[in-house]
């Protein structure tokens, strides 16, 4: 677990100088603020397409082998590990429960970030 912690800090930049490199402190509400700026945003979707067109844009937007896992995080902490269909069938549900969500690939290169503070899904590549 702690090499993922290690990838997920990859693209959040480091908000705690003083935090204890080998127990590292990986904060996820609003960590969408403070992405690294080398990560190249390559969409943003807004929430006026209507919520169920949001995730499904995430396969169109990114080129990914969909038949591989990927994470769901949530900004409280639950972590899924699942396809990519289930884990969209899953938001479907939620219909706009969530503060933020970030769905990643297992090498933390492509992701969606969605922040209900922007209205919107941005997708990004590293």
């Amino acid at each position: 677990m702690k090499e993922k912690a290690f990838a997920i800090r990859d693209l959040i930049r480091d908000t705690n100088e003083t935090e204890n490199p080998e127990y590292p402190k990986v904060e996820l509400s609003y960590c969408w603020l403070h992405f690294r700026q080398e990560l190249k945003e390559i969409d943003c979707v807004s929430e006026t397409i209507g919520w169920e067109g949001m995730p499904a844009k995430i396969k169109e937007r990114l080129s990914y082998d969909w038949n591989r896992k990927v994470y769901l995080i949530l900004s409280d902490g639950w972590v899924y590990e699942g396809c990519i269909d289930t884990i969209t069938d899953v938001l479907n549900e939620v219909d706009g429960l969530l503060e933020d969500f970030y769905i990643v690939t297992p090498r933390f290169d492509k992701f969606a970030a969605y922040t209900d503070d922007g209205q919107c899904l941005c997708i990004y590549e590293k």
